[in-house]
């Protein structure tokens, strides 16, 4: 039975038909309106079943694990995101990461690498730990982090391990659209930038859909490489699973 959705502010609807939707680049401002996005649109998925049994009891730290995620990946130099506003509102967001040791990695490093990056990276990584042992998630369930892990190494070993040709390629780490938002095109103008950096760099890109997501991304030239390995709570053999796009 799906849980009641958390108390977090609603997006309200597409005032009009012709509401169109502008995407710009997500800054640290953003990491608590998308981490109530995201937090809405994992509430009652397996994965949640499985990592976060406890968040109808506590959602503040559920969502505060959401927004904590979110701002962790933005340290990082190797990071870009970018949000989807429509009717002034925030309705969506996408996160991706490129992987490698290329030319094209050392770029795109370059461009958002500042002389105290590493030490804000180091220095994040560390408050993230503290604040973890000092105000656990009550949320979670060590037992099912470990599991859903576990699942992420054996698709790391299957897919991407010692695969030379797979290597350098940039990562979608999250790709979230607002319910009411979904079927305008949104979810393919936030992939937008990362297809098309890819494919200037030569190089695929990398993602785990949903069910949803498979229909979005196949749209847009992804190819399905494989289910996923580890069948999480009551997902289906036939949902979802390990996609890529590969430069043309």
């Amino acid at each position: 039975m799906p849980l009641p959705l958390p108390p977090t502010r609603p997006v309200p609807p597409p005032a009009s038909a012709s509401s169109s939707v502008e995407i710009r680049p997500m800054v640290w401002a953003d990491a608590k309106r998308t981490g109530e996005l995201a937090q809405v649109a994992y509430w009652n998925e397996p994965i949640s079943d499985l990592t976060t049994p406890h968040r109808a009891s506590y959602p503040e730290d559920h969502l505060l694990w959401f927004e904590r995620r979110i701002k962790n990946r933005m340290v990082s130099p190797r990071n870009r995101g970018f949000v989807a506003v429509g009717d002034g509102e925030t309705v969506g967001y996408m996160q991706c990461v490129r992987l490698g040791d290329d030319e094209g990695a050392l770029q795109v490093e370059k461009e958002e690498k500042k002389w105290w990056s590493g030490l804000v990276e180091w220095g994040y990584g560390v408050y993230l730990k503290c604040a973890a042992y000092v105000f656990p998630n009550r949320s979670e369930s060590a037992e099912g982090k470990a599991e859903f892990s576990k699942a992420g190494v054996l698709e790391y070993e299957k897919h991407w391990k010692d695969r030379e040709d797979r290597n350098n390629r940039w990562y979608v780490q999250s790709v979230v659209v607002a319910e009411q938002w979904r079927g305008r095109g949104v979810g393919k103008k936030l992939m937008a930038w990362v297809l098309e950096q890819a494919q200037k760099e030569g190089v695929p890109v990398s993602l785990e859909a949903s069910m949803m997501g498979e229909r979005l991304y196949r749209s847009i030239g992804f190819d399905l490489l494989d289910r996923f390995v580890t069948k999480i709570g009551d997902s289906k053999d036939d949902e979802g699973g390990i996609m890529m796009w590969s430069p043309k």
